[in-house]
């Protein structure tokens, strides 16, 4: 968050003072300190100087006073739009925020409109009624600064038809953050978010954001929006739109190879992995080592691979990374013999590295193995916080988190959580690690509540 939210915060002062005063702001105190020393005063009077704006005050909002604001847009029946902004520090405190504006009408045309937003409601001066009445309104559509963006409900509503008749890519990647915001903030349903995927990511043309599909069961890296889609309709809607976007890729390009890694997190099919591990794979994929592994280990998952698989795979990649997938593989496999290994791997085996610990704890507690995990949910709560003994605190902490039971989403897990949070010998690390995970599992208890699922 460090890296992210700095660089947020400098693009947001960046808005507010205009190009010209933060750029001559900067200029001017390099020269001023140039082969010496300067303070934070120093750079904010300068920017102070070379904006005429009271910078100081700015820097009291935002770089000295934690939390995160929640901007939303409503549109009145007279056609105005106003801004609310919802304070989320304690105490409330009113940052400005120096943001661009943008409504679409029903065939994507953008009116847009920049404004300085201060207080709890802000008028735009955006006044769009009659024919071009807006049906997709995007509060900071530019991406100018550090908030939490909600849409509307007609905007919500709207989104999954009216993305792709939005030109600019940015502002598309502002609405799908603010969809899956909105989904793990329990305000949207997962069957309304897999609706927008569904309607709006085959049409997307910027790849960053197909990543977007990597909330699937067996995802590694986007674990968390997995929980949300466990349900067998729900996995196969996965399933079918991971198939289109592979379907329809060029063949040899950067899509078609987005799609397969989908693909091969996604899919239930073992056949298919099979038959893509013998050589039989879309034409146009460069079937390397690294989706050669993620094979092994989806189909390691579905039980539909066994040691010797992985025995063969290793001989073909003795690299060091080969070894980690390895570990997954092994650890992705649903039998007790293979938990009952991992398990003691993560609680008590000092010799593995620190990366070899975090392969055997990410794939502890895939979903779709609840029957055989199911066990280690309270051995979890009980015995990783003892790790923070054996391991350094950011070992400790990491491995922590990696392994946290959240695909085991009941009250009762949330019960093992908080109780064990209310222990007073928690080390700092695993207790930071716990509280993430607990958070995560609160969201998707919250989202599956207002889905009625």
């Amino acid at each position: 968050i460090t890296y992210t939210q700095g660089a947020a915060v400098l693009r947001q002062l960046n808005a507010y003072l205009g190009d010209e005063s933060f750029l001559g702001g900067v200029v001017a105190h390099l020269r001023t300190h140039s082969f010496g020393n300067a303070t934070l005063a120093d750079l904010v009077g300068a920017w102070e100087r070379s904006s005429g704006k009271d910078v100081s005050a700015w820097a009291d909002a935002w770089l000295r006073t934690s939390g995160v604001d929640a901007l939303s847009c409503e549109v009145t029946p007279d056609g105005e739009i106003a801004v609310g902004c919802d304070s989320r520090s304690d105490p409330p405190r009113s940052r400005p925020h120096a943001i661009t504006v943008t409504a679409f009408d029903d065939i994507g045309t953008p009116t847009a409109a920049d404004v300085v937003v201060t207080g709890q409601r802000t008028v735009v001066p955006l006044q769009v009624s009659g024919p071009a009445e807006p049906v997709f309104v995007v509060p900071d559509s530019a991406d100018q600064t550090w908030a939490k963006i909600k849409l509307d409900d007609q905007s919500a509503a709207a989104a999954p038809q009216s993305l792709a008749k939005v030109a600019d890519p940015l502002t598309r990647a502002v609405v799908w953050g603010a969809l899956r915001e909105a989904l793990l903030d329990g305000r949207s349903s997962p069957d309304a978010y897999l609706d927008a995927l569904t309607s709006a990511l085959p049409l997307e043309s910027d790849l960053a954001v197909e990543v977007l599909l990597g909330a699937a069961p067996n995802s590694g890296a986007i674990g968390l929006l997995g929980r949300y889609f466990r349900s067998p309709a729900r996995r196969a809607t996965l399933e079918a739109l991971a198939g289109r976007l592979l379907a329809e890729a060029e063949p040899g390009s950067n899509r078609q190879l987005i799609a397969a890694r989908q693909t091969i997190d996604v899919t239930s099919d073992a056949e298919l992995l099979h038959r893509w591990s013998a050589g039989d794979v879309p034409d146009g994929l460069l079937y390397d080592a690294d989706l050669r592994w993620r094979t092994l280990i989806s189909r390691c998952a579905l039980d539909a691979a066994d040691q010797a698989d992985i025995d063969d795979l290793c001989r073909d990649d003795p690299s060091s990374q080969g070894a980690l997938h390895a570990l997954r593989a092994r650890t992705s496999m649903p039998t007790a013999a293979v938990k009952d290994w991992a398990w003691r791997a993560l609680t008590t085996d000092t010799s593995l590295s620190n990366y070899e610990l975090y392969a055997v704890a990410e794939r502890f507690f895939p979903p779709e193995h609840a029957t055989v995990t199911g066990a280690y949910v309270e051995r979890y709560f009980a015995e990783i916080p003892d790790t923070a003994s054996i391991r350094t605190g950011w070992v400790a902490e990491r491995a922590a988190l990696l392994a946290y039971p959240g695909s085991s989403v009941s009250e009762s897990t949330l019960d093992l959580a908080e109780r064990c949070l209310g222990r007073t010998d928690l080390s700092v690390a695993v207790r930071r690690s716990i509280s993430d995970g607990t958070d995560d599992l609160r969201r998707v208890l919250v989202s599956r509540k207002s889905a009625g699922t």
